[in-house]
């Protein structure tokens, strides 16, 4: 047998069994977890209940995104409501997560301190993305304006490469990346940006416009979810 590296007590591992549930045990703002799975599973069910469409105010949800997100949780915006909106609801600036999400819904929550407020799509489960920099939010609103534009996918719309009917087929560059593209763009970020991961004017922003020039020489193919991994790793 072997000693417990912690309480010292006999066991057949490195540590006994009630120690090792110690190493899972998750805080945050004040809040005890047994998991991070534990909390995911209140997390879904939240979901589950919440309604669609409409503002709701939930405390925990919103402890979770002011303390856990990368980005929120050191800015003066704080998360103050939620939006779950389906489909048929994902319109204005929020069309382009039609084609992205294809019929789930979208999480939006409303931001605001005292110089501004606005609506923004967020994460519910921050915790799984604590690794996640500024600068990756950002290729994500620059991945968010892309789509605004790119091509859209139809029902006849079939993979380029198996050839096959997909209902989920994915537009695919071809010569270049879109990783590519994000990093020749992310300079024209302003210093504030490049701190907070915020942009509020996306549509004109100098990084957008430079993104949407670039693009224009872009080549494109439909790929299904299997051939567009398989594309990824001969390198876009």
């Amino acid at each position: 047998m072997k000693e417990c590296i912690d309480c010292g007590k006999e066991c057949s591992g490195e540590r006994c069994m009630e120690c090792f549930k110690k190493t899972k045990i998750f805080c945050f703002d004040g809040l005890e977890f047994a998991s991070k799975k534990e909390l995911d599973i209140i997390i879904k069910q939240k979901i589950k209940l919440a309604p669609k469409n409409i503002e709701f105010v939930d405390e925990l949800l919103l402890r979770i995104v002011n303390n856990l997100h990368p980005v929120w949780k050191n800015s003066s915006l704080k998360c103050k409501k939620f939006k779950f909106l389906t489909w048929e609801k994902q319109i204005g600036d929020f069309a382009y997560a039609r084609d992205i999400y294809r019929g789930n819904f979208l999480v939006v929550g409303f931001f605001q301190d005292e110089e501004m407020s606005f609506w923004e799509p967020v994460t519910l489960y921050p915790h799984k993305k604590e690794n996640q920099s500024v600068k990756h939010k950002l290729n994500l609103i620059l991945r968010e304006e892309w789509s605004r534009s790119a091509r859209k996918r139809d029902d006849k719309t079939i993979c380029e490469n198996c050839k096959k009917h997909h209902s989920f087929v994915q537009l695919h560059h071809k010569n270049i990346s879109f990783k590519e593209i994000a990093e020749k763009c992310i300079d024209l970020f302003t210093e504030k940006e490049l701190e907070t991961g915020i942009v509020l004017d996306r549509k004109n922003h100098p990084a957008v416009l430079k993104m949407n020039e670039l693009h224009l020489n872009v080549k494109y193919k439909w790929l299904c979810p299997k051939c567009h991994k398989e594309e990824h790793k001969n390198g876009y």
